[in-house]
């Protein structure tokens, strides 16, 4: 997956210099929406020890950029968080059997930054424009949980991948609806009480799918 995103986001630069004579300036967005937290796979010396659920979360961002026509590029920020709601410990290494299944009181959020590249598609004169778009950049992950004893938070490499359709309302302001894919690398953390007595060094990644809508205005 990582890959594929960063040969799309690749990609949709090189597209710049074909952009066909559309409104071109520059512009500033926002949005929100919800955020669908994939299970988490929790590890601790290189070995699984289990993983935690999430319920249903929100996302809120902003970006500013420049339009070339029919590519987009743009510096956003976005805040992503989701309440825990279950954490499942192998029984090898926590000592219960066969697995403990029990509720977790904490939330894990991340504060997004990134470059991203969307190409629109202008394909009618009706006002509506799909678009795709990929993204790099770095993300700081946040984990608040009274088991943590050290540090509750990471900065590390993030990826996304998007889609949706624009509808301009005129000129100048345009209602969006998409879809998003957000992702980052391993973080790690310091726990305490998760994998038996004494702390623990926990590796974990976040996965989300989204759903977001917003607006958008060009100068």
């Amino acid at each position: 997956m990582k890959r594929l995103i960063i040969f799309l986001f690749i990609s949709f630069i090189l597209l710049s210099s074909s952009a066909q004579a559309q409104n071109k300036g520059y512009y500033v967005s926002g949005n929100a929406g919800v955020t669908l937290l994939s299970d988490a796979k929790l590890e601790t010396n290189n070995i699984e020890f289990g993983d935690y659920s999430s319920n249903l979360g929100f996302n809120v961002g902003g970006a500013l950029g420049y339009n070339f026509g029919n590519f987009r590029l743009e510096g956003e920020v976005a805040y992503h968080r989701n309440e825990m709601d279950e954490i499942t410990q192998n029984s090898v290494l926590v000592g219960c059997s066969p697995n403990c299944v029990g509720p977790i009181n904490g939330s894990i959020s991340a504060i997004s930054y990134m470059i991203n590249g969307y190409y629109d598609f202008h394909l009618t004169n009706s006002g509506l424009v799909p678009y795709l778009g990929a993204g790099l950049g770095a993300a700081t992950v946040i984990v608040n949980d009274k088991q943590l004893s050290g540090n509750n938070d990471d900065i590390v490499f993030a990826y996304q991948i998007a889609g949706g359709v624009g509808y301009k309302i005129n000129p100048k302001i345009t209602l969006t609806a998409g879809y998003r894919y957000f992702a980052t690398t391993e973080s790690e953390f310091d726990v305490s009480g998760l994998v038996g007595p004494g702390a623990s060094t926990v590796f974990t990644e976040v996965e989300s799918h989204e759903i977001m809508v917003g607006l958008r205005y060009q100068f």
